[in-house]
């Protein structure tokens, strides 16, 4: 999947004949949520779509338009879904045939579901769970939900709602075949960059790819945000890592380290910059209110965007400045040519695949544009016990600075430069030792012991991993060929 479709639209529709599409104009504000919709879909061309809504809006859409088939579904007839109709070259229905024989299992390529998702009664859960297997193996699906940000519940409801049925899997047509549903963006829909003049009710994306899961009979968490969400991030270890690295920050060295490798960039007004694994925001904050740069910032922690989205309303950054959504860096598309920087920090140790990760990177930065990255290194050679442990114990996927720096230029960039800022790392992790001890009883008064415990011990080690060589923290600089 190279790319999304392009912003621009040149007509919708509100009806078909014979595979032909008639224009419409439907208004500016329809024009727009249509375009901000349809700009975060995959392309599919010559595929087939389900949509399960508003027909007249979507099926009208450009995606609709290159499709090869697209069956749209009333919501008010969900479970006979008789009213299946006809765009360009469905076949035709004999009369008498059930229109629920056109969606055969493992059939769709993308699966749009505009139409509010309830699991209240066994019967919604039936047909959800048949929708799902509509789509075939690598397919997608993508949830519009309206929601009102003024009304906490009513996004919580949608949210907790989705994280049921994608953290449930589901049986294939095969025996021991089964599914599930990963994530690549949870967002408002709205173009980046773009202020709203009306913020009640508005449309949140959830956009999947389905894929087979293996049956997880211990239950443990299986995907990446599984576990970022529920063992590494929660929202509580969240904020017991901001209370030492300081408001907005979860890397150690805080902000003092952020002043610091951003030298590194020539950043200036209006610049469009990646920050890739923003956690709770401090990196993307401080870009946008001290270089007056346009920051998409993304994590694939939904944790971390919540808190982060607090933290900008906070300190009054605006969506425009910094526009922050849930996504899979190693999923989620951009326009080609389209960012000045991309910027990572302490992220990419996460991400077994850094070389297909960084030719995404250069796929989505101007010519000529720049990425600049922190990150846990190992040093070259053998290693001791404890550091082989600790990153077991975390699943990181680490590379010696070398080594980085080697996968960096298979993916085409140049003018490669790294540094060693270990010293910089065993300072700042001391300072903030320190700062836990000083304030011990606080911090167990606020969170547990049992917390301080843990927290001094895990950082203690992994400051003894890097005062013995065995980790480094590399920071790296490359550019994309003008």
């Amino acid at each position: 999947m190279k790319s999304y479709i392009n912003r621009s639209m040149a007509t919708l529709s509100n009806k078909t004949e014979e595979g032909k599409i008639s224009p419409i104009d439907p208004g500016e504000a329809s024009l727009t949520l249509l375009n901000d919709v349809t700009s975060y879909l995959p392309r599919c061309d010559g595929r087939r779509i389900i949509i399960i809504g508003n027909s007249a809006r979507l099926s009208a859409s450009e995606v609709a338009a290159r499709a090869a088939q697209v069956i749209s579904i009333d919501p008010g007839e969900l479970h006979y879904h008789s009213s299946t109709i006809r765009l360009r070259n469905f076949p035709s229905v004999p009369e008498g045939d059930s229109r629920k024989t056109m969606v055969a299992e493992n059939s769709g390529d993308l699966l749009i579901y505009d139409h509010r998702v309830s699991l209240i009664n066994e019967e919604q859960k039936h047909f959800l769970k048949r929708s799902l297997s509509w789509v075939r193996e690598h397919g997608y699906v993508c949830f519009l939900q309206t929601t009102n940000p003024g009304k906490e519940n009513s996004v919580q409801q949608s949210t907790d709602t989705l994280c049921r049925i994608t953290s449930a899997t589901y049986n294939g047509t095969q025996p021991e075949e089964v599914f599930g549903l990963d994530l690549i963006l949870i967002r408002h829909i709205s173009g980046p960059f773009t202020q709203r003049e009306n913020e009640a009710d508005r449309k949140m994306m959830w956009l999947f790819q389905k894929v087979k899961r293996k049956v997880n009979t211990d239950m443990t968490f299986t995907t990446l945000q599984e576990i970022l969400n529920n063992q590494l991030y929660t929202k509580v270890r969240i904020r017991q890592l901001e209370s030492i690295f300081g408001r907005t920050f979860v890397s150690a060295g805080g902000l003092t380290a952020t002043k610091q490798f951003l030298k590194k960039l020539c950043l200036r007004p209006g610049m469009k910059v990646l920050d890739v694994g923003c956690g709770i925001g401090g990196n993307a904050i401080y870009m946008a209110k001290e270089f007056g740069v346009k920051v998409i910032a993304m994590d694939l922690s939904s944790n971390m965007i919540d808190i982060a989205r607090e933290r900008a309303k906070e300190l009054d950054v605006s969506e425009s400045d910094v526009d922050f959504e849930v996504a899979d860096a190693t999923k989620r598309e951009y326009p080609e040519d389209y960012f000045d920087v991309i910027f990572s920090r302490d992220t990419i140790l996460h991400i077994a695949g850094k070389l297909q990760l960084f030719q995404k990177f250069k796929t989505f930065l101007k010519p000529g544009g720049q990425v600049l990255v922190s990150d846990y290194c190992c040093s070259e050679g053998e290693h001791t016990q404890q550091f082989k442990d600790y990153v077991k114990t975390f699943g990181y996927s680490i590379l010696s600075q070398r080594e980085y720096c080697a996968t960096l230029e298979e993916a085409g960039f140049v003018q490669i430069d790294t540094e060693n800022k270990t010293d910089l790392f065993i300072k700042t992790t001391t300072q903030e030792l320190d700062r836990l001890v000083s304030r011990r009883q606080e911090y167990i008064e606020e969170f547990s012991l049992e917390d301080y415990e843990a927290f001094s011990t895990m950082w203690s080690n992994t400051r003894k991993c890097a005062a013995v060589g065995d980790q480094i923290l590399g920071l790296f600089y490359a550019e994309n060929p003008k």
